[in-house]
């Protein structure tokens, strides 16, 4: 993303965006999920509920081939985690966001950089909830945390 901005007008960055994200938001909605901000060129999304892994990765394949289809270039990496997280209003009184906050909020941000252009990352245990189409299991030591993750990659 950084190299399409720097080759390109803010306008048209803000048009890809807003195409980019519109897609997005979309599929997040259609699969039970809740976009919880936008954040530059990201988009941090929950799922909640027993079966939040799985509709979380339809989600991100969903976004993945339509992306593709669309032919919106640069394409987006995805990184999918399922823990616990806090809902809820931070920040001083004079400017608070409604935001999820928690470990597993940090590391899906760490998986989605650790993604190439038209891949899904996400830790293993997601991963069972639809295995089909991807990869072996590897180890992705993620910046922050004492531990590897065991880790699972699908690509579009």
């Amino acid at each position: 993303f950084t190299v399409f901005s720097e080759s390109n007008l803010p306008e048209t960055v803000v048009d890809f965006l807003n195409r980019m994200m519109a897609l997005q938001v979309r599929i997040v909605r259609t699969h039970g999920g809740d976009v919880d901000k936008l954040i530059g060129d990201a988009l941090l999304a929950r799922f909640d509920g027993g079966d939040s892994a799985a509709r979380a990765i339809a989600a991100a394949r969903a976004t993945l081939t339509d992306i593709r289809a669309a032919n919106l270039s640069p394409g987006v990496g995805i990184g999918v985690f399922t823990g616990e997280a806090i809902l809820g209003a931070i920040g001083p009184a004079e400017r608070r966001d409604f935001t999820v906050i928690g470990d597993a909020v940090n590391v899906a941000a760490r998986l989605c950089s650790a993604a190439a252009e038209g891949e899904l990352v996400t830790d293993s245990a997601s991963a069972l909830s639809a295995p089909a189409g991807f990869g072996a299991e590897e180890t992705l030591q993620v910046k922050g945390r004492a531990q590897p993750l065991a880790v699972r990659r699908f690509k579009v």
